[in-house]
C-alpha cells in the first residue's frame, strides 16, 4: 500500500498474466534494463497486453 501511495501507481491494473510474463522474461535474461523499465511501466499503467 505504501508503494502505491508514494509513487501514484495502482498495482491492481496489472494483470497476473502480464506480471508473470515480465518476471519470466527478466529471469531468463531476455531483456535489457531499459526494456524492463519500459515493460514494467506499461504493465503497471495498464498499457500492456
Amino acid at each position: 500500500m505504501k508503494y502505491q501511495g508514494l509513487n501514484g501507481v495502482d498495482l491492481v491494473r496489472a494483470s497476473n498474466d502480464d506480471v508473470y510474463d515480465l518476471v519470466v522474461n527478466v529471469a531468463a535474461g531476455e531483456m535489457s534494463v531499459e526494456e524492463i523499465a519500459n515493460r514494467l511501466w506499461a504493465v503497471l499503467s495498464g498499457r500492456f497486453g
